[in-house]
């Protein structure tokens, strides 16, 4: 199996999975099917890897609105101890209110769901990348700050998100 293998593509959604860590970018508000994929991402790295596996979340764009049923959905997959791997690092690239909005969202979310293993936000790639490697690295792929970043960063421009319209 390819190093890399897109798993979802969509003008909202992307889902590329990179060896065991599953990289997600969000371009505007999400659906129910939204969560369904990624939690079908999820899944697979879990059949895989077992808690073996990372998340690379990045809101690239979009207006922060989240529906009941999305937000159901996702508290579903949070509170799921098998989808929840070594952990997970949130990129939001929203500026002003969007990105405050999306930053709650996110926060109500993990406190609500009572997530297992470490979820956090952050404003830059970088640093994501170098709160999320150290997790990554207790297992049998390990990632280095810089791996994940240069992972992040082809991921991000080989389909820019932000140039798609819903």
């Amino acid at each position: 199996m390819s190093a890399e293998e897109t798993l979802y593509d969509d003008p909202v959604l992307r889902l590329v999975r990179s060896r065991n860590l599953l990289l997600a970018a969000w371009s505007n508000a999400p659906a129910v099917g939204h969560a369904h994929a990624l939690g079908r991402g999820l899944a697979l790295l879990a059949r895989e890897y077992l808690a073996d596996f990372g998340v690379l979340n990045v809101v690239v764009g979009g207006t922060p609105r989240f529906a009941d049923d999305f937000r159901a959905a996702l508290n579903k997959i949070v509170a799921d101890p098998k989808l929840q791997g070594h952990g997970a690092a949130h990129v939001i690239l929203l500026e002003g209110l969007a990105g405050v909005a999306t930053r709650a969202f996110l926060s109500t979310v993990f406190l609500v769901g009572r997530s297992v293993a470490p979820n956090k936000v952050f404003a830059d790639l970088p640093r994501a990348s170098a709160w999320l490697a150290p997790l990554m690295a207790r297992g049998r792929e390990p990632w280095s700050p810089d791996d994940v970043t240069r992972a992040a960063r082809a991921f991000l421009e080989a389909a820019p998100l932000t140039t798609r319209r819903p």
